[in-house]
């Protein structure tokens, strides 16, 4: 689709302490460093790579905050900005994944445990806040009985409320478990849940390889495309003192329903963070 596109890969050195998970280091690290956090976007949307593009997708845990910043707002320029807002406090518990990974939340009528949101800047007005509802596909239940969630989820959908122009939509990191299945296999989870979008922002919180989620990325690009980030960060401890590898890649384009390739996107650095654009 013709649309100048700018995913952003935000670096984070995680300090040399242990962490009860990679999500409880990344989170804990961002909240510590938020003014410089504020200074690098800053100077990402002001950069002269930027000033061509359209739509830039920062990862989630983009800001600390609980408001998008003024100087943000006005240094978009008029872009369409994909951004979070995470608050000043948040326990590795509220990453909503119970012990890392976990599963569904037990009580459906309970309030969930994530705390940050997400909004699009779009022609100097803020869209949002969008809080995401499903994290893992437990949370949007088995195939043929989805949860409250799910449906609230599908609701938001149709209504608009993740849209900030016509066929584009905000999906947040594990959402696309909205869809069941795998491979050739994948089907939403409830009838009618619209997949029409010729754009989904899908901003996410840490690198991901799960050929399961690539495989719900692409069957979601089918009608455009699919824009994912997240986080990089520098190795870190678990609780046991072990060092854990780094993540260095995020960044992840379908298109049509491929995966585009690395080698076919453009990657420039802006200060210790990497911005992917599309090949010229």
């Amino acid at each position: 689709m013709s649309i100048r596109y700018g995913l952003v890969e935000l670096y984070v050195e995680i300090p040399e302490r242990r962490f009860q998970s990679l999500s409880d280091a990344l989170v804990r690290t961002i909240q510590r460093q938020s003014e410089k956090r504020l200074s690098d976007v800053l100077k990402i949307l002001r950069a002269p790579e930027t000033q061509r593009l359209d739509l830039i997708e920062f990862p989630g845990w983009t800001l600390v905050g609980e408001k998008v910043p003024e100087e943000v707002i006005a240094a978009s320029g008029g872009r369409t900005v994909v951004l979070e807002m995470l608050p000043t406090e948040q326990s590795d518990s509220a990453s909503g994944k119970r012990g890392v990974k976990g599963g569904a939340f037990k009580d459906e009528g309970a309030r969930s445990p994530i705390t940050w949101r997400t909004h699009v800047i779009h022609k100097g007005g803020v869209l949002g806040p969008v809080v995401q509802m499903l994290v893992t596909s437990g949370d949007a239940g088995k195939r043929n009985a989805p949860t409250e969630k799910m449906r609230e989820f599908k609701s938001a959908l149709s209504s608009g409320a993740r849209s900030w122009e016509t066929r584009a939509s905000l999906w947040v990191c594990g959402e696309v478990n909205a869809l069941y299945g795998n491979g050739d296999e994948i089907e939403p989870r409830v009838p009618d849940l619209p997949l029409d979008w010729r754009l989904i922002a899908n901003p996410s919180h840490r690198p991901s390889k799960l050929p399961a989620m690539q495989a719900k990325r692409a069957y979601l690009s089918s009608k455009g495309l699919l824009l994912m980030t997240a986080n990089t960060h520098s190795q870190w401890r678990d609780a046991s003192g072990t060092s854990r590898h780094g993540g260095y890649v995020a960044a992840q384009v379908f298109h049509k329903g491929r995966r585009l390739g690395r080698e076919e996107l453009s990657a420039t650095s802006i200060g210790a963070h990497r911005l992917l654009t599309a090949a010229s």
